[in-house]
């Protein structure tokens, strides 16, 4: 994937840094599970390869990402379903759901005041 650092097209929404972990959480037909993960990575589709998914998956999809857990990576496409500065989800194709907070937002607050 072409780098770590990803801020989606209005700038407003979670900062996706490396070494940083997440909260994520995974819902799938009314069944919850959350823990955390790291490495974090997400990449958008090109036109061209959106279009060859939509095709094979019979359903549109924008995103490719991915992230590491205490056992694997784990590497799915997806639609990115909302981006906002607290949360990014995801849904694939299949109906799974992927939300993505920080693990500790008081830090990720903390690190942005003392940059200014």
């Amino acid at each position: 994937m072409a780098g770590k650092y990803h801020v989606f097209e209005g700038g407003e929404g979670l900062k996706i840094l490396p070494y940083h972990r997440y909260r994520f959480i995974i819902r799938v037909k009314g069944y919850e599970r959350a823990w955390h993960c790291f490495d974090l990575q997400v990449q958008g589709l090109r036109p061209e390869e959106a279009a060859h998914y939509q095709e094979a998956f019979g359903k549109k999809i924008t995103h490719l990402f991915s992230f590491r857990d205490t056992e694997q990576v784990h590497t799915y496409l997806g639609i990115l379903k909302e981006d906002s500065p607290e949360k990014t989800v995801f849904e694939t194709p299949e109906g799974r759901e992927f939300e993505f907070r920080p693990l500790f937002p008081e830090r990720e607050k903390s690190a942005e005041t003392k940059g200014e």
